[in-house]
């Protein structure tokens, strides 16, 4: 990944390691038009992968501020798609058709930073959570904002996997209020007032 360090684990601790190619736009069963862009994560233990190892976030002891001896490598390789300097927008619509899958410790999400992010930092720069899924809890999805000190959002629960179908995430964004919707459906709306009184204006 041109645009971000891969082996600081997204602040996620994340098991993972981005390799180029690893996004691939082909036939998917259930797709609209016959074709989808997937994404996949190997495990790569048994077989590592060519280009390895890669050192992941866990090879650094935040504790002793020194490198694992042995190192301690990725496990798992997997691919994002990256919009940084390519899209932007204030207000309107957005929203995806996404199928995830996956077991505990799995985490998709469909999500947006603020395009100051180079230069303030995260959570400066503010973030929107579209779609933030669970391997471990997969009856549930999250819509969630994120600056200083603060996490509004609201969740929809299917009461079954929402990780067995294809569903839409979508977002409304206003000037005065942003909406998270699920199968076209507003499960949460987050006012510009509401932002203004505890907690959310901390």
């Amino acid at each position: 990944d041109p645009y971000t360090p891969v082996a600081n684990g997204w602040g996620n601790l994340e098991r993972q390691y981005y390799l180029p190619g690893s996004s691939l736009v082909q036939s998917m069963d259930g797709a609209t038009d016959g074709k989808g862009l997937l994404i996949t994560a190997k495990h790569r233990v048994a077989n590592p992968h060519a280009s390895g190892p890669f050192d992941c976030w866990y090879s650094f002891s935040s504790r002793t501020g020194k490198k694992y001896d042995p190192p301690q490598n990725c496990e798992w390789v997997s691919g994002k798609i990256t919009t940084e300097d390519r899209i932007g927008f204030l207000y309107g619509h957005l929203e995806a058709r996404i199928k995830s899958t996956g077991t505990t410790g799995t985490w998709p999400a469909f999500w947006m930073l603020g395009t100051d992010y180079q230069k303030i930092g995260w959570p400066g720069c503010g973030e929107i959570d579209i779609h933030e899924g669970n391997g471990g809890i997969p009856n549930v999805n999250w819509g969630t904002l994120h600056g200083y000190n603060y996490w509004p959002g609201g969740s929809k629960n299917l009461g079954k996997s929402i990780m067995e179908d294809w569903h839409v995430y979508g977002l409304e964004w206003k000037p005065n209020l942003i909406s998270f919707t699920f199968d076209g459906e507003v499960y949460k709306t987050i006012t510009a007032e509401e932002l203004k009184s505890p907690p959310w204006n901390l």
